[in-house]
C-alpha cells in the first residue's frame, strides 16, 4: 500500500473482493471455470474504461492458489488454468500476457497469466 495511491481507477481486482453497482448486468461464460476475475476485469475495462479500486487493504492466500482449501481451489486444476486461459486470450487479446519467474517468485505453472491494459 502507498500512501500516495490510496485509490487506482483501472487493472485488476481479485475476485472475492469485487463488488458491483445495482443494475450491472455482465454475465461469466459458464466456460471461464477459476478465472471468473480477470473476465470481470477485462469486461469491465472493455465496457467503461474504470474502475474504482481501493488500494488500502490487501488480501493473500496463505498456502498459494493451488494448495489452499475452498474458494476456487475445489475445482482449479492445470487444465482449467489452460481452459481459462484460451478463453482469455481469445476474448480480450493481448491484454491477456503471461507471467514471467523472477528472483522473489518461480511460476507455479506454465499457464500462469497476468493483466496489462493499455490505458
Amino acid at each position: 500500500y502507498s500512501g500516495h495511491e490510496p485509490f487506482g481507477v483501472s487493472g485488476f481486482v481479485p475476485g472475492g473482493m469485487v463488488g458491483f453497482l445495482e443494475g450491472w448486468k455482465m454475465e461469466i461464460p459458464d466456460e471461464c471455470i477459476a478465472a471468473a476475475d480477470f473476465y470481470l476485469s477485462c469486461i469491465n475495462a472493455y465496457y467503461f474504461r474504470k474502475m474504482f479500486i481501493d488500494k488500502r487493504y490487501f488480501t493473500a492466500c496463505k498456502e498459494g492458489t493451488f494448495k489452499s482449501t475452498g474458494g476456487m481451489s475445489d475445482f482449479r486444476t492445470i487444465e482449467t488454468e489452460k481452459a481459462d486461459l484460451m478463453l482469455l486470450r481469445e476474448s480480450f487479446g493481448q491484454v491477456i500476457v503471461m507471467k514471467k519467474p523472477n528472483p522473489l517468485r518461480k511460476l507455479q505453472h506454465q499457464y500462469e497469466h497476468t493483466l496489462n491494459l493499455p490505458f
